[in-house]
């Protein structure tokens, strides 16, 4: 069933494009401003329909959140301890590969997330 293209709709679409990745809640905070009124329920329930529809993907849950991702195609994650940012990477299959080995029940698919310090949070 194809996904009705509400302006909420649109706009929590755009937001994430905007920011790459976002949870509901900086969505929210965000598209408020365009469209008062919207509701973290809202939120929720269209971030939901847009992955399940391929619109958009989940990425890292970070803090108790997932983080939204607008990045749809197969990918994994570099998370910075300190500010938390999220940077799109693409590991390679032999790394994969060797976690198979190391780690019963791992599978190749799943995506994965890599944490560090960013060059930022290193310079400060």
């Amino acid at each position: 069933m194809p996904i009705r293209m509400t302006q909420q709709t649109k706009l929590v679409l755009a937001t994430v494009q905007k920011f790459g990745h976002a949870t509901n809640s900086t969505i929210l905070i965000y598209a408020d401003k365009k469209m008062p009124g919207l509701s973290a329920t809202t939120v929720h329930r269209i971030t939901n329909r847009l992955i399940t529809n391929g619109f958009l993907s989940r990425g890292p849950y970070i803090n108790n959140s997932t983080v939204i991702d607008a990045n749809i195609k197969p990918h994994d994650h570099f998370v910075c301890y300190k500010c938390g940012g999220v940077k799109d990477i693409y590991l390679p299959v032999s790394i994969r590969k060797s976690l198979q080995k190391q780690v019963p029940g791992f599978e190749g698919s799943t995506q994965l997330t890599i944490s560090g310090d960013c060059v930022k949070c290193l310079k400060h």
